[in-house]
């Protein structure tokens, strides 16, 4: 078994991105803690957002984590383990900040206590989980850049180009889905 990893992506379930591809790949030979999204902009009034809030509390108030996907090894074994985290998202003010991540990182390690998962490699996908780094007594961290924020709509671009900036300080290693993302990162 090669080591684990605790992977920040978009929620499991919707449309399929190369993250999760990729981490399908890998959870062959490793365990998988998978972090569905938590957020790239503050909620706004209105129904869709609403409708999201909803889905992620009441999930949320369902047991911590779920086997989700399937494991394509021959003995069909799903790896993966989904967990539906309580969190405010891409909070601006600093207080909300760490008071989100307190509550998040408490819901991570009791995943991570619950899975015996023993330093595993950060897997991150969104830079808002950023503030993770460090606290969950990981061995590396990989961010993995799938898509061009500053071009999403409805994200918070200023927060969540702050955020990729740290991640891009705090990574072991940065990997990118293209060669056109690739050439936004330093070189060394």
């Amino acid at each position: 078994m090669q080591q684990d990893l605790i992977v920040f992506g978009e929620d499991w379930g919707g449309l399929p991105s190369s993250t999760q591809h990729l981490v399908k790949y890998l959870a062959k030979e490793r365990r998988v803690l998978w972090i569905n999204s938590i957020g790239l902009r503050q909620p706004r009034l209105g129904k869709a957002d609403f409708c999201r809030i909803w889905r992620k509390l009441t999930s949320a108030s369902k047991p911590s984590s779920k086997a989700v996907g399937r494991s394509t090894s021959a003995d069909n074994n799903s790896n993966i383990t989904q967990l539906n985290p309580f969190a405010w998202p891409a909070p601006r003010s600093m207080f909300a900040r760490k008071l989100s991540s307190k509550i998040l990182q408490k819901q991570i390690q009791r995943a991570k206590n619950k899975m015996k998962l023993h330093r595993p490699i950060l897997w991150i996908s969104l830079p808002t989980a950023v503030d993770m780094v460090g606290k969950l007594d990981e061995s590396a961290v990989v961010y993995y850049c799938g898509d061009d924020f500053s071009a999403l709509a409805g994200v918070d671009h200023d927060v969540v180009g702050q955020r990729e900036r740290e991640l891009v300080e705090s990574a072991d290693l940065i990997l990118a889905a293209s060669d056109i993302l690739a050439k936004r990162f330093p070189i060394e």
